[in-house]
């Protein structure tokens, strides 16, 4: 997904540069890939979804992680960026 959401985007294009030792490096943005990564994960598990999940259901990571067919590490992610953290916290804790 993510690479989709470059090319949507219309995203710089990484540049292979190789020195004069025939070394390649390529260019990176962080800021781009951090876009790209974040609109990615968000059109895997959509927020009115993860939101429903988290605050009305309480589910866990790993059950939402199972649905979705994605990674712990990757829920845990959308859960943050989402702005989520406190209320899935709470949640888990059972409040």
């Amino acid at each position: 997904m993510e690479e989709i959401v470059h090319i949507m985007l219309d995203h710089p294009k990484v540049i292979l540069i190789a020195d004069a030792r025939g070394r390649r490096t390529r260019t990176h943005h962080p800021n781009v890939e951090d876009e790209a990564f974040c609109v990615g994960a968000a059109c895997i598990i959509p927020y009115p979804a993860l939101f429903s999940a988290v605050n009305h259901s309480g589910e866990s990571a790993t059950t939402i992680a199972s649905r979705y067919d994605v990674s712990l590490d990757y829920v845990t992610y959308r859960v943050k960026r989402a702005g989520l953290a406190r209320v899935y916290a709470k949640r888990q804790r059972g409040g």
